[in-house]
């Protein structure tokens, strides 16, 4: 376990592919190959859809999106860009930016995780449906793999759901995002942030330390290397709960002396899981963007009401410490 006292702003604002400080259109015949992946994108797609442009949004041509269209103006675009250093919420930030930019004009009608199985690989990722004021659907898909970025974003207004279904899964199949973390696949050896507002006292550090390794602990255990070679999956609301668990434990079990901060955050921790209301506090707290178990459902108005009763307000113990991977 590697550690580091400071913190990880820089590296937590993430990209997202398609800013406007920089767009150059890049010009070719036939199939195009994206130099830095060496993903192919021909000039047309299942002889339906035709390559319209190619549009890189950094000078190296790292960072690219390239757009199809149809003879009905059904369009999807892909995008590959680098990502930043593999921490927990990479992914989540990533997808969060991505709705942002998409949500300025549509509403969003869900949002939900998806899996790509590759041959060598998984790579987690996000999926939301968008609405807009004219009826155009739009279907957004971000995908982690290593040191790359994969989206994937689909706007129709003719397309039934199943129809959408089947395209979006050719496209992933013909695009194949696990290539992507094949070309440098992350290796699961454990590295840890350490914010500087972990430092109220001796004991609020150890417990931060302690349920940032219980975090890693649980991923390992339950989660295959061909998915942590893609990214840090800090998205699973199981191993939150084992974090925060055992912070609590490590509060109460050390003989460190306490301030009144840490006194007061341990006790509200305790009467959160009292109360039956820890998966909901952790749902919240983490943008409600989570792995969650298929029969899991969320009581947010007790929660809420619960919150309001007892004066219920405290940091989410994430704030304190970001777990993540390196290149391998």
């Amino acid at each position: 376990m590697r550690i580091a006292f400071s913190v990880l702003i820089s590296l937590i604002v993430l990209q997202a592919s398609g800013q406007i400080s920089y767009q150059k259109r890049i010009k070719a015949e036939g199939e195009y190959i994206h130099p830095a992946t060496g993903v192919h994108f021909p000039d047309t797609f299942k002889q339906v859809f035709e390559r319209i442009e190619i549009t890189a949004y950094n000078s190296e041509k790292t960072d690219i999106g390239v757009r199809y269209v149809d003879k009905a103006r059904n369009e999807f675009s892909v995008f590959v860009y680098p990502a930043v250093v593999a921490v927990s919420d990479r992914l989540t930030m990533a997808f969060f930016i991505n709705s942002q930019l998409t949500s300025q004009m549509t509403k969003q009608k869900y949002v939900r995780p998806v899996k790509f199985s590759g041959e060598k690989y998984d790579c987690n990722g996000f999926e939301a449906k968008y609405l807009s004021a004219t009826n155009e659907r739009s279907y957004i898909q971000l995908f982690e793999c290593g040191k790359w970025l994969f989206k994937i974003r689909l706007d129709t207004k003719l397309l039934d759901s199943a129809a959408v279904l089947q395209l979006t899964k050719e496209i992933q199949a013909f695009f194949n995002p696990s290539k992507l973390t094949e070309l440098r696949p992350l290796s699961p050896e454990l590295h840890t942030q350490i914010s500087k507002a972990a430092f109220i006292d001796s004991l609020f550090l150890g417990a931060t330390l302690s349920c940032a390794y219980k975090d890693f602990e649980w991923i390992k255990n339950n989660v295959s290397e061909r998915e942590l070679a893609s990214g840090y999956p800090g998205y699973y609301l199981e191993a939150h709960k084992a974090a925060v668990l055992e912070f609590i434990r490590y509060g109460n079990e050390t003989n460190f002396q306490k301030t009144e901060y840490a006194k007061a955050y341990i006790k509200q921790l305790e009467l959160l899981i009292e109360a039956g209301f820890l998966e909901e506090f952790i749902w919240e707290s983490n943008a409600k963007l989570l792995i969650i178990p298929n029969d899991k459902t969320f009581d947010l108005k007790a929660f809420k009401k619960w919150k309001r009763k007892n004066d219920f307000d405290i940091d989410y113990i994430g704030k304190y410490y970001t777990n993540y991977f390196m290149p391998a």
